[in-house]
């Protein structure tokens, strides 16, 4: 399949203004809609450290994240604000995306409705920690970088560097992830210092200007560094530490179970065949984040934000656009229905008890009744 791109031959017309600004409204109304209180793990603490001007949690700290919420005399009411502008941009962004790649919009509107419903995106928009941005920035960093690949103009890659730069600020770890992928479309022959020279002096500028204040906020809180509440965290939960155990297969199904409940309908568009470019992309977006969510550590699966776009971009880039439309349209359908469907499984089983707390404990019932207990805990609430 060509990876020539679709809006660079004949630029935007009016339907993709028409879809981009309907997938827009879409998103906007769906979250303002099942817009609820203070909610979530680091939410109620993000809201806490910008009320006593620390701006900072546990490392690594979420400090651009903390003060863009401190823009607001209310806290709670501005850390909604930007949860619900980044889901309303990401997804048209995510459908512009998909245009560079396939000339077919109703693939790309499906692929975006798609995006911008999966649960636990839907979760994420609602609640009041920092998973949401990572709905815009991978993927606008990603549009970006095919624009310079298309085009060769340093307006381009700096826009590239900077949408992955302020994805990293807001969420570090998620920046660690992508890395290798941005690294990869970094251009490799030719004249490659002026590109390589813009995108790494605006990565070095944006990290400075987070990281200095962040390390100074948790020495002063005397916070243990990310690299110490990693290790933790795995020699509790990582199999790599202790194994098949029931902790470490609960950490595996964490990730496991979402993604077959967010994403096994797209396995018929997923196995086609597509261009070597994208398979890598694929592969790049996806597999570091989700080896590690595996094999070290994930307690919510809307951690995988920042790499559930790869599924959506297999089917949009695959050979049979056909089959892609389809099944990401069920996939939009059918994670609209979990979300606000969902409700517990009766009964102790096993089975019952992974379905309620990995599932669907991030859908609206959850929202609802602001489920904060944990599989250890086994408490439902009713």
């Amino acid at each position: 399949m060509s990876t020539t791109s679709h809006l660079g031959r004949h630029g935007y017309r009016g339907t993709d203004l028409t879809c981009v600004l309907s997938l827009a409204l879409l998103v906007l109304v769906s979250r303002v809609a099942e817009r609820g209180g203070l909610y979530f793990v680091d939410g109620p603490r993000i809201v806490d450290s910008i009320r006593n001007g620390t701006y900072t949690i546990q490392s690594p700290g979420y400090w651009a994240f903390a003060h863009l919420g401190g823009l607001f005399r209310d806290p709670v009411a501005g850390l909604a604000f930007w949860n619900i502008l980044f889901s309303t941009l990401g997804v048209p962004v995510f459908y512009l995306l998909c245009r560079e790649r396939q000339s077919s919009r109703a693939v790309c509107f499906a692929a975006a409705l798609a995006y911008g419903f999966t649960y636990f995106a839907w979760f994420a928009g609602e609640i009041h920690s920092s998973y949401a941005s990572q709905m815009l920035f991978p993927a606008l960093a990603l549009l970006c970088a095919l624009r310079w690949q298309q085009t060769q103009r340093l307006p381009w890659m700096a826009a590239w560097s900077l949408a992955a730069a302020t994805g990293f600020a807001l969420r570090p770890s998620d920046g660690v992830f992508l890395l290798p992928l941005w690294l990869y479309l970094l251009p490799r022959k030719g004249n490659v210092a002026r590109p390589w020279g813009l995108f790494a002096a605006i990565q070095i500028v944006v990290f400075l200007l987070w990281r200095i204040p962040t390390a100074r906020a948790l020495a002063a809180a005397h916070q243990p560094g990310s690299g110490a509440l990693i290790l933790l965290s795995m020699r509790t939960v990582s199999p790599l530490f202790l194994g098949f155990t029931g902790r470490s297969l609960a950490n595996m199904a964490r990730v496991v179970l979402p993604t077959i409940a967010g994403f096994a309908v797209l396995l018929p568009a997923i196995v086609a065949r597509r261009s070597v470019e994208d398979r890598n992309i694929a592969v790049l977006w996806l597999l570091p984040g989700l080896l590690f969510f595996l094999l070290c550590y994930i307690a919510d699966p809307h951690y995988m934000l920042c790499l559930y776009g790869a599924w959506f971009w297999l089917a949009v880039t695959g050979s049979a656009p056909r089959r892609a439309f389809v099944c990401l349209l069920l996939c939009a359908a059918l994670n609209a229905v979990l979300f606000l469907s969902a409700r517990p499984i009766g009964g102790e089983s096993n089975s019952a008890r992974l379905v309620n707390f990995y599932v669907v404990k991030y859908c609206r019932y959850g929202l609802q009744h602001q489920w904060s207990s944990t599989l250890g805990n086994g408490q439902v609430p009713l």
